[in-house]
């Protein structure tokens, strides 16, 4: 009895899934999607390779997840809230990198991989002292330091993608959803992009173990970056 009483305790104080999908329904054809993320966990939704609708449907779900398309049916929860219907909190617990409309729009032209962090961190509601010292981390462990001061226009796709990364991580959020993130990267980037992914998922790390579901035609990269793979329904 003491035995079923300690494991009923560790069940109910384990922690939620770091992402919680049922029965989701979205725009484009197919069908709905269930899926559990655990934290700490990186999993890749896999497209169908030479077929742009199905990557585009993979791109759909992520913005589905970050807030920034309505869900057509269905539930998700990021750790533990239920955001089916909050478009705005969803905005808050995940962090969507990926090329533009994405937000890296925003901060294309004069300005600079450092303003542009501090801007962004403002934007996701932290003050502006907590938005510096939170981009000074990220920059340190990400090794952005040294591109600071460049425009965006300036960085290969290696330091394009960890400066998305960068803004998507700002506002520590439970899930980081990620497009394609080793396209048009070279071997040498895409051991870097693994290695930084198992840093952030690290749960004694800065940032608590952060989920990781990625989207992608390519079973290289699945290999490469994630723990295991689901086909895009």
């Amino acid at each position: 009895m003491a035995q079923l009483r300690a494991a009923s305790t560790a069940l109910s104080s384990a922690p939620p899934p770091a992402l919680d999908v049922h029965r989701l329904r979205w725009g484009g054809a197919g069908r709905p999607l269930d899926l559990r993320l655990l934290p700490g966990e990186a999993v890749a939704v896999v497209a169908a390779q030479d077929e742009p609708e199905s990557a585009e449907r993979a791109r759909g779900l992520l913005r589905v997840l970050a807030g920034a398309e309505p869900a057509l049916g269905g539930l998700f929860a990021v750790a533990g809230r239920e955001l089916s219907g909050d478009r705005a909190e969803a905005r808050w617990l995940t962090g969507l990198a990926g090329p533009p409309p994405y937000g890296t729009a925003a901060w294309a032209g004069d300005t600079t991989l450092g303003a542009a962090l501090v801007s962004h961190g403002q934007l996701m509601r932290l003050s502006r002292g907590q938005a510096r010292d939170r981009a000074a981390e990220l920059a340190f462990d990400l090794e952005l330091v040294p591109l600071l001061e460049l425009g965006w226009d300036e960085l290969t796709p290696g330091e394009l993608l960890r400066a998305r990364i960068a803004l998507a991580m700002l506002h520590r959020p439970a899930v980081l959803l990620l497009d394609d993130p080793a396209a048009g990267l070279s071997p040498q980037e895409g051991e870097e992009l693994r290695a930084l992914l198992r840093m952030l998922r690290d749960p004694a790390g800065a940032d608590g173990g952060v989920a990781v579901l990625l989207t992608t035609p390519d079973l290289s990269s699945v290999a490469l970056l994630a723990d295991r793979a689901v086909p895009l329904p």
